[in-house]
């Protein structure tokens, strides 16, 4: 079996520098008048701020997701926590989608989040199809014939609330993400993919991305293309993982 292509992607500053435009006449020191502190303060600030976002897993799959979904795509979220990911996949044409989204948590608390978010985004509950199931289950609801785009995987646990109540959070797990990541990709149509944010700071984090990484490394590079994409300078930084279908 051919091993599928691993390239890393090292965020890009180039072209990404940010100027100041003048508002104040031949200044040119916009809001800040002639102070040139002010402008090198916020100048320092845009460019603080558009180098989290290049250094930002979640906008990297947020960006990910706009390339691929199309407006008829059904989308699985198989970690559904709070439904932003699926909301952001949503998000990408509105009203104008027309797809179902499927989504799965094992924590009671995170469907009801999730329907709330959705319930103030206006998404009507025709168009989601939440489950108190185990992501490695979505086979049992999502039907084989269903326009699958987009899936995507937040490893770990529910965020939010204290040390405590995350400490007593149900994980995500090696074995039972390799095996849904499986269901997912006999779901994906061609042209779709699959995005998997895999956090290694918590106990089994390293254990399960080993797992998914030797499980997508091993995809034939005929049929599938997998990236990979981390800040590769910051302790324990979570890694995503991108899986299109080609054929």
């Amino acid at each position: 079996m051919s091993r599928a292509f691993l390239s890393t992607a090292v965020p890009s500053t180039s072209g990404r520098e940010r100027r100041v435009r003048g508002r104040g006449g031949r200044r040119g020191f916009g809001d800040g008048g002639g102070n040139p502190a002010v402008v090198v303060a916020r100048a320092s600030s845009a460019a603080s701020s558009a180098w989290r976002e290049e250094s930002d897993v979640n906008a990297w799959a947020r960006e990910t997701w706009s390339k691929f979904i199309e407006r008829d795509d059904d989308v699985v979220d198989a970690t559904l926590g709070r439904g932003r990911d699926a909301l952001a996949v949503l998000a990408n044409h509105g009203d104008a989608h027309s797809g179902l989204v499927y989504g799965f948590d094992v924590e009671p608390e995170a469907l009801v989040a999730a329907n709330e978010a959705f319930d103030r985004a206006g998404v009507p509950e025709s168009r989601r199809s939440f489950h108190l199931k185990c992501h490695s289950d979505m086979l049992d609801v999502v039907p084989s014939d269903a326009k699958v785009g987009v899936v995507t995987f937040n490893l770990g646990y529910l965020p939010g609330g204290d040390k405590t109540t995350r400490e007593t959070r149900a994980k995500t797990r090696a074995d039972t993400t390799t095996s849904a990541l499986r269901s997912a990709l006999s779901l994906l149509r061609v042209g779709g993919c699959v995005t998997v944010i895999a956090y290694v700071g918590h106990e089994g984090g390293w254990a399960e991305h080993d797992a998914v990484r030797d499980f997508l490394a091993q995809l034939p590079c005929r049929e599938w293309t997998v990236t990979t994409r981390a800040v590769v300078n910051r302790h324990n930084a979570p890694i995503l993982y991108v899986v299109v279908r080609d054929r």
